[in-house]
């Protein structure tokens, strides 16, 4: 079980990182900001807590919102752990966790991706 604990947290500390380092990529973008910490806080939370989260929003914002609420974050969580499986670099006492919004789907309004999000090696961009 503390292992379970621990590999909670290091998503947890990864993700959010990620999203510190990510900030100032979406001034101006107050939306597409929004959606992806909505998507990372998910992430970051362990199975029963995601999946009562996304039973609130379909609750209160509707079925499909939920669902793509939780492709999003289970798609952030599986990057983020297969990063830190693989080792990745560490960043200020943290691993880069190299997940990033999809470009050019309705769901993002066809916004570009953000520059950082070029180097990523196939299957990390998501959505």
């Amino acid at each position: 079980m503390r292992n379970h604990i621990v590999r909670d947290a290091d998503i947890a500390a990864a993700i959010d990182a990620t999203l510190l380092r990510r900030r100032q990529q979406f001034d101006g973008q107050p939306a597409a900001w929004h959606v992806l910490c909505e998507a990372a806080h998910v992430a970051t939370l362990d199975e029963r807590a995601r999946r009562a989260f996304v039973a609130r929003v379909a609750a209160s914002r509707g079925a499909d919102i939920a669902l793509r609420l939780l492709i999003k974050a289970e798609s952030i969580r599986a990057a983020v752990i297969d990063a830190l499986e693989a080792g990745a670099e560490v960043e200020g006492g943290q691993p880069a966790a190299p997940f990033a919004e999809c470009a050019g789907c309705t769901d993002c309004e066809d916004r570009p991706a953000p520059a950082a999000a070029t180097h990523l090696p196939p299957g990390t961009v998501l959505h």
